[in-house]
């Protein structure tokens, strides 16, 4: 059995709910916390990436998927931004000091340690990043 939420953003005001959706997705389909935390995590950094950095011209419109199927977490990312594949975006330097490493970068490398089977294509004129998370108990 599956289950799944859609959410349709074009602000950065609107992440917060996105972020109650879910929220509320994990509870109704009885997620570990650990898993609603990592999910969470994952398309805010990826949301706000698209909104903040890559807003088409007429403004941001970012399509968010996430669907609870077999005791993993299939997400997607859809975005009419500027063409950019996270996936080909350099590793930040962690062991460097914060002194010596440049701005940015951090949350895609968050994504990249977190989500499992990333997978981008440019669709057209869209973006779209797909993943999938592992329902992590504790």
């Amino acid at each position: 059995m599956s289950a799944a939420i859609e959410f349709k953003l074009t602000t950065p005001d609107e992440l917060t709910d996105l972020l109650d959706a879910i929220e509320a997705f994990g509870e109704a389909q009885d997620l570990p916390v650990r898993t609603v935390m990592t999910l969470n995590l994952v398309l805010e950094e990826l949301v706000t990436n698209a909104i903040n950095y890559g807003s088409g011209p007429g403004g941001a419109v970012v399509n968010v998927w996430a669907e609870l199927r077999d005791a993993r977490v299939y997400g997607c990312v859809r975005d009419n931004g500027v063409a950019f594949n996270p996936l080909e975006h350099r590793a930040p330097n962690i062991e460097a000091s914060i002194e010596d490493r440049p701005i940015g970068g951090l949350g895609l490398h968050i994504v990249r340690e977190m989500a499992q089977n990333l997978d981008y294509q440019r669709v057209g004129a869209e973006n779209v990043l797909k993943f999938q998370l592992s329902v992590q108990e504790g």
